[in-house]
Order: structure tokens, then C-alpha cells, then sequence
């Protein structure tokens, strides 16, 4: 099936039918139907289990071949002997996808890898398409395809623009269930597993069919079909899509448990490392790193400029986000001489009207004082990027600084940026509301640096690219 109309049936599938349904909604063959229904799927759904009349209040059928059209998506939840089996008769059916979640493959040894590579033939010969094995499955969010197994499916979010692939179901959704609560929006999620035919590439392929697919997230272990990976990658490149990517066995250590995971070879990560950066993804280390640079992409407009202007609740906050900007090659600037008046009318002596500005605790009460201090510094023209550090701002305070945050983002042409280093316990109120209006919150002065360095490359590599990342001006 041509790549545009298998997209199409994967993200918004007729009918999915579960071969191997439970009628326990706690088991991996009674999920899907659970989530599949939490999540609004308007399609068909056929449960498949020759035991069973009925599953979960729907009608079963005895096996594939009784299941009546339309079916695009076939879930496979059987023991690993009899999956061969089931591909194919799901491919003789006619039905263009499968999903395995089943393990016991190549991630279990020779034997398992053996039974693998009969999937991969079965897929080369009849034409059906199979995500896994090994996988957790996948949503595609605008339809409520929520064809899936894990527990992070039990959430509802709303549908965004951010798309998530992962050769690991568990890290993969604990991933978009972490992201969830940082105020993301999804729109796909994919388990990839042990890639018998389907790959990372071919999903993010799928993700370059959607305009509305704006940042991309990857997790892997090793890249099985490296000229379409990276040629993804350049293409979301040339779409404007930022990708971030985490890979994991970057050690000795780490490639052995790769190989254990999903059966994958993680490779040379010095020689990955170098790829990344000639395709202009953006490569984390962690995933902490990865859900703050993934707020930090949500910020508009992007940094036309490296000066930095930072407007400081604590002394102490401000040194230290000035100290990490600096170091990822941002420049804190001096700020023009009319913008250092204003701040002298409305901050204490004891507090700074130098970049980084000390609007000092005195000040964050004052609510018409607040908002002629980030005015100041968000017009001074040597000021590309506001960022903005509170400390323990709580209650009706951070709700009116809040306000002053949003009336600021809405009338200046510049990106806004939000340190704030109290607990989520004391933000929480206010994230949605900072989240909608595209203003990033983090909580960590040197992730913060670190995410603004990682969006600003990005930004100036993709205008720039003929010139590489390092070229002047970057920081």
C-alpha cells in the first residue's frame, strides 16, 4: 500500500479489530478495547476470541477471517509461537496493518530472533505493514485511535501538535505521561519495539504527512535502516519541524542492554552524534532534558538574536541563569541607557537595574511596578529574549505576576521564557495558563540555559544550515 494512503488508515482507521481480546479490561488483550472507547474512537472495533460470544459488551468473533469490513488495523495479542500465523491470515484478510504487542523475539536470543525474521518475511511477501514486536502499541489522537496497551493511555489529554516515536513502549509512553503533566498536547504516540518491518523512519515519515505534526520527539536504541532515518530527519529539517532525539546505549554497557531491550545494535554514538548534527536534530541526553527543550519549542516567536534580558525576583537566580546563558554562548547584554532609568524608577536602591535586572522581593507585590520593569527590558533593542526568574512566588501574587507575564507576551514581539524554582505543588495553578499563552516554565537555572541553547541552534541551523551550526552569530 502506497505510504500516504497507509498513513491515512493508520491515523484514522475504519475499524480495529483485537485478535486475542480479553474480557478483562485489566490484561493486554482487554486494554485496547477500554482505551480505545476512553479516548472517543467513533470507529469499529471487532474483538477476537474464539471463547468468548461477547467482549466487554461487544460482539466476538472466532477468529479474523469472520470479522466484517471495514478493518485497517489489526491488533495481534497472542503468545509469540502463534504470531506468524496470525499475520498471516490477517494479510490474506486484506487488512493493510498489524500490531503486535507480543515479545519472545529477537530481544529473548536466537530462537526468538529466528521467529523475527519469519514476521520481517511475512511482511516483504504479502504487503501487510507490522508495528513491533515487542511494542505497546500507538494513539493517533485527532480520531481516538488509541490502539495501545499501556497505562498512560488511561489519561485524556488535549490534541497538540507534538508527535513522540519510541522503539520503547514503556519508556515511550512513560514519556507522553511525564509530558502530559509539564501542559503537552500530543498528537501521535508510537511504540515501534523490536522494528520487524516498520521502523522509526517509517513513522516518522508518517508524521511528515501531517501539517499539523509541529515538534518531534524520538526515543532509540540503534537505527535499523539508517539512509531513511536520517533522511526523515532532513526532512522535517526542510518542513521546519524541530526533532529532538534521545538515544540510549551510548556505553558499552548500554549497547548490551540495547541488544537485550529490542534486539537493537546501538552503534558508535560519537559517529551518531556527528549525524545528528549534520541532519540538525536536536540530541539530548536525558529525558529531562528532553521534556524541558520540548517546552522550550513551544515558545514564540523564535530568538531572532543571542542578547538575553534577564529580570530577576532573587539576586541569586538571575547570577545563576546569567552564568548558564553565557556558558551555551548567549550574550546578557548591557542594557541602553533609557531602559536603566526606567528600572531606577520602580526597583529599590538595594536592588540592580544592570542585566540581570534585581527587581528584588520588594517589588513582586507591586503590581504596576512589575510590569514597567519587564516592559523596560523587553523593549530594550539589544534584548532578543526575555527571561523572567521568580523565586517562592505564591498564591494571589504569582496569579497577578502571572497576568503581567500574559498582558506582556501579548503585546511584544519577542519570546518569553519563565524560570520559576518552587515546586509544582506552587505553579501548578498557573502552568495551563502560561502553557496556552506560549510562555515555557522551568524550574532549574542551568536547564533553562541548556534548553534556550538547544532552541536557539536549532533555529539558527535551519535558517542557516549551508553555513553549520557553528557559524557566527550562534550561540
Amino acid at each position: 500500500m502506497e505510504a500516504t494512503e497507509l498513513f491515512r488508515r493508520w491515523a484514522a482507521p475504519r475499524g480495529v479489530a483485537v485478535v486475542g481480546a480479553s474480557a478483562d479490561p485489566s490484561t493486554i488483550g482487554g486494554k485496547p478495547l477500554v482505551y480505545l472507547r476512553r479516548h472517543g474512537y467513533a470507529g469499529r472495533v471487532w474483538p477476537v476470541n474464539p471463547k468468548y460470544p461477547s467482549v466487554q459488551g461487544l460482539k466476538a468473533y472466532p477468529d479474523i477471517e469472520s470479522v466484517p469490513d471495514p478493518v485497517d488495523v489489526a491488533v495481534i495479542a497472542v503468545g509469540a509461537a502463534r504470531v506468524p500465523e496470525m499475520l498471516e491470515r490477517t494479510a490474506a484478510r486484506g487488512i493493510p496493518l498489524a500490531v503486535v504487542f507480543s515479545s519472545g523475539f529477537a530481544e529473548t536470543g536466537p530462537e526468538g530472533a529466528a521467529l523475527q525474521a519469519e514476521v520481517t518475511a511475512i511482511a516483504r511477501r504479502t504487503g501487510i505493514r507490522v508495528l513491533g514486536p515487542n511494542c505497546q502499541g500507538y494513539a493517533a489522537f485527532p480520531a481516538g485511535a488509541a490502539v495501545g496497551f499501556s497505562m498512560a493511555l488511561e489519561e485524556r489529554g488535549p490534541v497538540g501538535d507534538l508527535a513522540l516515536v519510541s522503539q520503547s513502549g514503556a519508556l515511550g509512553f512513560s514519556l507522553f505521561n511525564q509530558l502530559l503533566e509539564r501542559q503537552e498536547a500530543f498528537r501521535y504516540v508510537t511504540s515501534t519495539g523490536n522494528e520487524a518491518d516498520l521502523t522509526v523512519a517509517d513513522v516518522l515519515g508518517w508524521y511528515g504527512a501531517d501539517p499539523e505534526v509541529g515538534r518531534i520527539m524520538v526515543y532509540l536504541e540503534g537505527v535499523r535502516r539508517p539512509e531513511a532515518f536520517y533522511g526523515a530527519l532532513e526532512e522535517a529539517r526542510r518542513r521546519g519541524v524541530p526533532v529532538v532525539v534521545l538515544k540510549g546505549g551510548r556505553t558499552a554497557v548500554g549497547r548490551t542492554a540495547a541488544r537485550a531491550h529490542t534486539g537493537a545494535d546501538a552503534g558508535d554514538y560519537d559517529a551518531f552524534r556527528t549525524a545528528m548534527r549534520e541532519v540538525g536534530a536536536i540530541l539530548v541526553e536525558d529525558v529531562e532534558e528532553a521534556a524541558d527543550v520540548l517546552a522550550v519549542l513551544r515558545a514564540t516567536p523564535p530568538p531572532r538574536a543571542a542578547g538575553v534580558g534577564v529580570v530577576s525576583t532573587s539576586g541569586g537566580a538571575g547570577v545563576l541563569l546569567a552564568d548558564g546563558l553565557l556558558a551555551q554562548g548567549f550574550d546578557v547584554p548591557a542594557l541602553a541607557p533609557a531602559t536603566r532609568a526606567r528600572l531606577k524608577e520602580v526597583i529599590p536602591p538595594f536592588g540592580s537595574p544592570d542585566n540581570p535586572v534585581d527587581v528584588t522581593a520588594q517589588v513582586i507585590g507591586d503590581t504596576a511596578a512589575v510590569r514597567e520593569a519587564l516592559g523596560a527590558v523587553a523593549d530594550d533593542p539589544g534584548v532578543a529574549v526575555l527571561a523572567v526568574a521568580l523565586t517562592m512566588v505564591t498564591g494571589i501574587t504569582a496569579t497577578r505576576l502571572v497576568d503581567v507575564l500574559l498582558e506582556l507576551k501579548s503585546r511584544v514581539a519577542k519570546p518569553v521564557v519563565l524560570l520559576w524554582t518552587a515546586s509544582r505543588r506552587v505553579t501548578g495553578p498557573e502552568e495551563e495558563r502560561l502553557a496556552a499563552a506560549g510562555i515555557p516554565l522551568l524550574r532549574s537555572p542551568g536547564a533553562l540555559a541548556r534548553a534556550l541553547g538547544h532552541w536557539y541552534r536549532w533555529h539558527w541551523a535551519h535558517h542557516n544550515h549551508h553555513a553549520g551550526p557553528g557559524g557566527p552569530g550562534t550561540p
